[in-house]
């Protein structure tokens, strides 16, 4: 190779001359590799303001003067603008960058968290309906966080699960139709104007009806739903319920059309209920 072929003595003879050096001591000199001497020494890797590397080729070999050497080095420019451009152009980018992560980043948002109440008080729990609510139009609300855990730098609200049971005893009136043949037989006579007469019999039933009201017991079981929300000073800012109601006793048909009608207003109660308690938060 060629790097091993030169010669690594200097030339100077009685120390008269000039001083020349192979391309190991120029690298040496120059502080860079062995490499960039012979890149820097064609003439073909001259750049814009940078000339080559002055050399002269001795049969195979490079011998450079070390004055020469020297002088190229000094005439180089002191600030080297195309680092200093790429340079300026990293920090473009960063500059960039972060002003689209600032433009990006989202505002702060109003972080809902989800609690019940009990007879010992306020217990924070979101329960399994809440949690089958959130997966389904949690993403619905843009300017609404949900999270367990307080955010700082964030209004911050709760929504508290409560429930009122109330039961009304009483009487109800049933009415109650009841129906009886009875067997009828026997024979008469008719008469017309002209004093003719005919003779029938008769032989069939009599149906009777009879109705009659007679009060029995009855009993409704309501239990109404509340969410209340609150915000971080304790305050009310929103409140949604829905009373749920069960007839036991009474009459039959009117227990089987109240309680139908009470399911009926019930599917996905609960889900309106939080849907609109959570838009009360989002409004403030």
């Amino acid at each position: 190779m060629k790097n091993n072929a030169e010669l690594k003595t200097t030339i100077n003879p009685g120390g008269a001359g000039p001083e020349i050096l192979t391309v190991q001591e120029t690298a040496r000199l120059l502080k860079l590799p062995v490499s960039s001497i012979y890149e820097k020494s064609r003439k073909r890797s001259a750049h814009g303001s940078t000339p080559p590397l002055p050399c002269r080729r001795v049969g195979k070999y490079l011998r450079f003067f070390k004055a020469e050497v020297l002088q190229w080095l000094e005439n180089l420019p002191k600030n080297n603008s195309r680092i200093a451009g790429k340079i300026a152009a990293v920090a473009l980018v960063l500059l960039l960058s972060a002003l689209g992560a600032m433009a990006q980043k989202p505002a702060p948002c109003k972080v809902i968290s989800f609690a019940v109440t009990t007879q010992n008080g306020a217990y924070p729990l979101v329960t399994q309906w809440e949690q089958s609510w959130l997966s389904k139009n949690a993403k619905k609300f843009k300017d609404v966080c949900f999270s367990q855990s307080p955010m700082p730098n964030h209004e911050n609200f709760t929504i508290v699960l409560s429930d009122s049971p109330t039961r009304f005893t009483g009487l109800q009136a049933v009415v109650t139709t009841s129906t009886t043949t009875t067997p009828v037989s026997g024979q008469g006579t008719v008469t017309n104007q002209y004093g003719q007469q005919w003779a029938y019999s008769y032989d069939g039933t009599v149906t009777t009806t009879t109705t009659s009201a007679t009060n029995v017991p009855v009993e409704i079981d309501s239990n109404t739903l509340y969410a209340t929300a609150y915000n971080e000073r304790g305050e009310v800012v929103g409140q949604r319920g829905h009373t749920y109601s069960t007839q036991t006793g009474g009459d039959g048909s009117t227990a089987l059309g109240y309680n139908l009608g009470n399911a009926l207003m019930a599917i996905n109660a609960r889900g309106r209920m939080l849907s609109g308690v959570v838009k009360d938060v989002e409004r403030q």
